[in-house]
């Protein structure tokens, strides 16, 4: 069996097909399906890459979300609400990279998503497109831990 690559995007790989029936990546999944692994941790909230869409419609989705997330107790760590704090209050006035440019954006993320449990992505149009969201799942899943593909029902 072939290996998941970052560069090739393939929602159907057998290796998503296995993670799938190995309860690691639920799709069409609801508050209530993340709420067992995500008490007393923080979850990763992820976001398509800002240069895809509008950087607000981002932050719009993100918020939407971190309180919905809130409505249940749960906390959610989002890499867009963060990045934007940081691009726009800055670092005491002195340049500094800003974390939604394309070019960094995975790099960004990266340490969000490490130091939280299970990873959680909003059913954001063009998800399955976003070469950052593949990299995220895949990267998520070789880590042996969840990914939620959240349902449109539960926004």
């Amino acid at each position: 069996m072939s290996e998941l690559r970052a560069s090739e995007i393939d929602w159907q790989h057998p290796n998503i097909r296995t993670c799938i029936a190995a309860g690691l990546l639920s799709v069409e999944a609801r508050i209530e399906d993340v709420r067992p692994f995500a008490r007393h941790r923080l979850t990763y909230l992820a976001s398509v890459s800002p240069d895809l869409r509008d950087q607000w419609e981002c932050i719009a989705i993100a918020s939407r979300w971190q309180r919905r997330f809130a409505e249940y107790g749960l906390r959610t760590l989002s890499p867009v609400l963060i990045g934007v704090e940081t691009r726009h209050f800055g670092w005491r006035g002195e340049p500094c990279p800003d974390p939604m440019q394309s070019d960094l954006w995975s790099e960004w993320c990266a340490p969000f998503r490490l130091a939280a449990g299970p990873v959680v992505i909003p059913p954001i149009r063009d998800r399955a497109k976003d070469p950052h969201i593949w990299r995220e799942v895949i990267e998520t899943l070789g880590a042996q831990r969840r990914v939620f593909l959240m349902s449109e029902d539960d926004l």
